[in-house]
């Protein structure tokens, strides 16, 4: 699955970074763990969260990628379940990469 919020919420006063860290703080008291990472496309800074989460039938790998954009938060979200990821891992990398800014 792949699936895009573009519509971003406001991120006020809050940085992008303490909204990541946010996230991840409250994935890993939750007891999910987290990698965490960030990059650059078009002179801007995208984070990363990977985590796999349980459901009830099979564990879910889920990829995130977040940016700021206008005070916006923008989000795209890849999950498969976890036996399939090694071979979506590279598809989701390769689409995060491919995101192109004006």
């Amino acid at each position: 699955n792949a699936a895009f919020n573009l519509n971003g919420a406001s991120l006020n006063s809050m940085s992008i970074l303490e909204y990541i860290n946010s996230m991840k703080t409250l994935f890993e008291k939750l007891g999910i763990e987290v990698d965490s990472d960030s990059f650059e496309i078009d002179g801007k800074k995208l984070y990363s969260l990977k985590m796999i989460t349980g459901s009830i039938n099979a564990n879910i790998y889920n990829h995130m990628i977040l940016f700021e954009e206008n005070g916006e938060l923008k989000l795209i979200s890849f999950n498969c379940i976890e036996k399939d990821m090694d071979e979506w891992k590279e598809v989701f990398s390769f689409m995060s990469n491919s995101i192109k800014f004006k």
